[in-house]
């Protein structure tokens, strides 16, 4: 139902594949998958580096062989070669300079993306959203603190824990819960191990089962983030050169008339900006 490349899909790809990595101990590829993560997106990337650090302070083996070495080498060889890339090719200081205006003006100072933590209509519906929002966090903290003795899994844990507190601000609304939903998994998994109960078993298959109900009623009767119509009413086909889809009544007219001036106005062989 996504239709176009969003970072944070790249970015929890590339912390999987770190977590991976490090239970592999393999930590020179777990470094480059955190670059890979600060390119797709810059907060989960630093998340990303604290649980590498973390996998290795909480694991012996890890501080015998000195293997975060190998993990500064896997972020700074392709970070190297990276910025070399952006200096040959004359797009260091404009890159620098976007990343200033967009990120940190923007999104930090300005607040321009900020959203309200606490919505809703009614105050029945603020305490459930508020409820959903926060069961990412709840839970990943749970399997912190039930792993917290052996640390065996720690660093899974505040893997999820802390791209939840990096992934839900500012910006707060369902299309930035869902991803952080997917990774509820690995918690679940760690809490699993330590805490051996039917109820907990029956209590995850139904939250689980639950979720995915959510995800497609969301799909069907609320549409895609905040300009789709829901699926329920896009029951009309448009047929275009090289276009077979189905829309809304209203996307279909729109479409029809933006097609009929293009025809009207151009050429076949005159460039349209779109």
């Amino acid at each position: 139902h996504t239709n176009f490349p969003w970072p944070v899909i790249f970015a929890i790809f590339t912390g999987l594949a770190t977590c991976f990595f490090i239970l592999r101990r393999s930590l020179f590829f777990a470094g480059v998958m955190v670059f890979l993560t600060v390119l797709a997106k810059q907060n989960f990337g630093v998340v990303l580096l604290a649980v590498l650090i973390l996998a290795f302070v909480s694991n012996k083996q890890f501080l015998k062989k000195r293997l975060l070495v190998w993990g500064f080498w896997g972020i700074a060889i392709p970070s190297f070669l990276y910025i070399f890339y952006l200096f040959i090719s004359g797009s260091l200081w404009p890159f620098l300079d976007d990343f200033y205006v967009y990120t940190w003006v923007r999104i930090i100072q300005d607040q321009t993306l900020t959203t309200s933590f606490f919505f809703g209509e009614t105050l029945f519906e603020k305490i459930l959203k508020l409820f959903f929002y926060t069961t990412p966090f709840f839970i990943s903290l749970l399997a912190v603190i039930v792993d917290w003795k052996k640390k065996t899994y720690l660093f899974l844990s505040c893997f999820v824990l802390l791209f939840y507190v990096a992934g839900i601000r500012p910006t707060t609304d369902y299309i930035h819960i869902s991803p952080l939903i997917s990774i509820l998994g690995i918690p679940f998994a760690v809490i699993s191990t330590k805490i051996q109960s039917k109820h907990l078993y029956y209590g995850v298959y139904a939250l689980l089962v639950g979720i995915v109900i959510l995800g497609f009623s969301t799909a069907i009767y609320k549409g895609y983030y905040r300009w789709h119509a829901p699926l329920v009413v896009q029951n009309d086909w448009i047929f275009l050169p090289k276009t077979y889809v189905q829309l809304d009544s209203s996307q279909k007219n729109e479409l029809q008339q933006i097609v009929g001036i293009v025809h009207i106005h151009t050429t076949p062989d005159e460039p349209i900006f779109v």
